[in-house]
């Protein structure tokens, strides 16, 4: 099957993965990642004949609640890159469920009808932020589960555990970057200029719509504690090093994590 072949048999499949059908387009979808990947296919070669390219919108990645979520946002910093997103925070005010404030009052504490939430927003386009999306799931469920095997009978603390998440973090991000440059390669040796430059320059439309439509402002760092815990570190980037991370590296590069201005 030649190169063609193999586009056009993906690109059918793509189309299959919005059927109606759940386990029929779930399964359209799996296949086509995995030819994807065993034939570094990347996402610019597909759409090099698209003629109506898919809208830029944004949307809810996860409700952060008021915890202290760090991790979570960095991880999607590090999806984002690889997916021609962009992330953002923003408050929001959220109704407290009528049973939570029933609880409160039966316990003689303040009741409150609403909070305030950190909302955890993802800026791309439609077939990006799904791929983006799943993957956050899948890695978040992943490095809790983890982290609990490594750290949950050892008595160690909140601090510990952070630390040792963003060591895992560490480790996928250098890991996702790397399968990254390895398509850019297969792309410079295999396809055409034309998606060369799509591959290079497909972020610039995501960031020009965040700049038209939203007033951001650069976030401070989210790499990890101030006071770094090295053995808790090193733990979780050892840890991370098993993770199944089965994805399309073929995306843009992200520009970090970033606010909305108040």
């Amino acid at each position: 099957m030649t190169r063609e072949d193999l586009v056009s048999k993906i690109q059918k499949l793509l189309r299959l993965g919005e059927s109606s059908n759940v386990n029929e387009a779930a399964a359209a979808m799996a296949m086509a990642q995995k030819l994807m990947d065993e034939n570094r296919i990347c996402k610019a070669e597909l759409n090099t004949e698209q003629d109506d390219p898919e809208v830029i919108g944004d949307s809810d990645l996860d409700n952060l609640g008021g915890k202290k979520t760090k991790w979570k946002v960095r991880l999607a910093v590090i999806l984002a890159e690889n997916n021609n997103c962009k992330i953002y925070t923003r408050w929001a005010t959220e109704e407290v469920p009528l049973e939570k404030q029933l609880k409160r009052a039966a316990k003689g504490k303040p009741v409150y009808k609403h909070k305030e939430v950190r909302l955890l927003r993802v800026i791309g386009r439609d077939s990006d932020v799904q791929a983006l999306n799943y993957m956050y799931a899948y890695l978040v469920k992943e490095i809790k589960r983890l982290c609990k095997e490594e750290t949950g009978g050892l008595g160690l603390g909140f601090k510990f555990r952070e630390e040792w998440r963003h060591g895992a973090l560490d480790t996928i991000d250098i890991r996702l970057r790397a399968q990254r440059e390895i398509f850019r390669e297969s792309i410079e040796m295999t396809a055409s200029k034309e998606a060369l430059v799509k591959f290079d320059d497909a972020k610039k439309d995501v960031v020009r719509w965040t700049n038209q439509h939203l007033r951001l402002k650069k976030s401070r760092s989210s790499l990890g504690p101030r006071s770094r815990d090295d053995l808790a570190r090193e733990m979780g980037q050892v840890a991370a090093k098993d993770i199944s991370l089965g994805t399309d590296p073929s995306r843009g590069i992200g520009q970090g994590a970033a606010r909305l201005k108040s």
